[in-house]
């Protein structure tokens, strides 16, 4: 697990930071079969990865999922909440 403050290119008064988890092969084959089964995007649950604080206290502004050869993957999640 790890994450990172942001200082530089957002708006003033705005704290941001990127959370990098990391996500297990099965997680990943669910859902991939998932989104070639119907075609398109996936709801991915956030919360199975990244702690309630942030989802609470912090409003997602972007994620990706970044699919690894050896069947895992990290999901990496920027945040930000006003200071």
């Amino acid at each position: 697990m790890s994450e990172a403050s942001a200082n530089e290119s957002h708006p003033s008064g705005m704290e941001r930071k990127v959370l990098i988890r990391p996500m297990a092969a099965e997680s990943l084959s669910a859902l991939s079969e998932t989104m070639l089964l119907i075609g398109g995007g996936s709801d991915l649950d956030l919360g199975d990865y990244i702690e309630e604080n942030y989802l609470s206290d912090w409003r997602v502004v972007s994620h990706t999922v970044h699919f690894q050869p050896e069947g895992g993957g990290i999901l990496t999640v920027l945040v930000e909440r006003p200071r």
